[in-house]
């Protein structure tokens, strides 16, 4: 089974935070999209959706953000 890893990433002029899954062969996603005005809102929304981030968020330098994430479950 190959292994998995989750990323976040989140657009501040969409508002919104996307999961998707990382695997070894390529990537799988997206898990879902919630609307987060701030990174606040991202991070509180991945928690209630059972992800946690496993570092800080990183800016890209198009303004989006992104995160590497553990999934805790529900």
């Amino acid at each position: 089974m190959p292994e998995i890893t989750y990323q976040a990433a989140w657009n501040p002029d969409e508002q919104e935070v996307t999961v998707i899954q990382n695997v070894r062969a390529g990537v799988s996603g997206p898990f879902g999209d919630w609307p987060a005005a701030t990174r606040d809102d991202a991070e509180r929304t991945l928690m209630e959706q059972g992800y946690s981030p496993a570092g800080e968020w990183q800016e890209t330098r198009y303004g989006g953000h992104w995160v590497d994430l553990v999934w805790i479950g529900r």
